[in-house]
């Protein structure tokens, strides 16, 4: 059939941009090459280090046009996307971060029967999945401050009330040392984003802490591509921390410190709805309260760890297939 023999080649990195939207990129890909009868190739080291797939046909593509699908900067226009994809140019290449609002994959049974874990990564591989998983992004650095963060009290006695019976993920040994043992954690932060500077093995983990997130059956996090990119592969119940609010006035001194009477605050994903200001309209916020059990095989995970409500719209799906990974050419044409 047609998607035997024309190829959309996925490249990354692209612009600057991290694994999140990296990973949104290669999502729309497949839902492109679903669309139009292709098969999709991945070209981007970062991404194979950790990943296999099937990549029959893939090593001796030469495409000579590039397609950009952005949200920002220079694109291709959908019609042009269209264009391109229907023809019987055998393969493209493609760069971009665009994925729709609405769009969630079909997670657990999509994209770990399309992609297999290296040898590397599935070594780090539970034999049960933690059930709870937090993420928390302190923000890129400067003026990039994000959720809890933006409050000016220590947030992270309300973080510990919230987040017990969580295996906690952050970029940043902050937010570990800030919550101490009342969480399970990795406890020495990795990037969650593109560093030519990481080590295969780091990359590897940072992948598996990707996993993690999308292996879950309830997420919390602050916004950022990384969670939201392993969110949208899986089957996950998923709350962003939205900010924190005290109990009483700031400034009562009969009332105890702030951070004690401090809680975070949870809001529903807004992406999940086609209609975003509706979304944002009814925006439910809610208290964070943990009364979640403690996670099984607790022993396990530390030790492999430190190693180291609205519907949802109907959901796209694409072809699947798990092979052995050949090596790929470096360069495509970014033009």
């Amino acid at each position: 059939g047609q998607g035997e023999d024309r190829f959309i080649v996925f490249f990354g990195p692209s612009r600057g941009q991290g694994i999140g939207n990296m990973m949104f990129g290669l999502l729309r890909a497949h839902i492109l090459a679903r669309r139009f009868g292709r098969r999709v190739c991945v070209e981007w080291e970062d991404f194979e280090v950790a990943w296999d797939y099937d990549d029959e046909g893939c090593a001796d593509l030469k495409p000579k046009i590039s397609l950009h699908v952005w949200n920002f900067g220079r694109r291709n226009s959908d019609e042009e996307v269209e264009m391109l994809l229907k023809s019987p140019l055998k393969s493209v290449y493609m760069t971009g971060n665009e994925l729709q609002d609405n769009v969630r994959l079909t997670g657990l049974t999509w994209f770990f029967d399309f992609y297999s874990p290296k040898p590397a990564l599935e070594a780090l591989f539970p034999e049960v999945w933690p059930p709870f998983v937090a993420h928390i992004r302190r923000g890129d650095g400067g003026r990039d401050i994000r959720g809890v963060f933006e409050y000016p009290y220590d947030p992270f006695p309300a973080l510990r009330r919230c987040l017990k019976g969580y295996v906690v993920l952050s970029d940043t040994t902050t937010v570990y040392k800030g919550l101490g043992d009342s969480v399970l954690s990795p406890k020495k932060a990795i990037p969650h984003t593109i560093d030519s500077k990481l080590t295969d093995a780091q990359k590897v983990q940072t992948w598996f802490e990707w996993t993690l997130i999308a292996k879950a059956k309830k997420v919390l996090r602050t916004h950022s591509g990384f969670s939201e990119s392993a969110i949208r592969v899986s089957d996950a119940q998923s709350f962003q921390f939205d900010n924190m609010i005290t109990i009483g006035a700031v400034d009562d001194p009969h009332l105890g410190p702030p951070a004690d009477r401090s809680f975070v605050v949870l809001s529903r994903e807004r992406w999940y709805t086609k209609d975003r200001r509706k979304s944002d309209k009814h925006k439910a916020d809610f208290l964070c309260l943990s009364d979640l059990p403690e996670i099984g095989q607790k022993e396990e995970m530390e030790e492999r760890v430190s190693d180291s409500e609205e519907e949802d719209e109907e959901e796209e799906e694409v072809p699947l297939g798990v092979r052995e990974r050949r090596k790929v050419r470096k360069s495509p044409l970014e033009s």
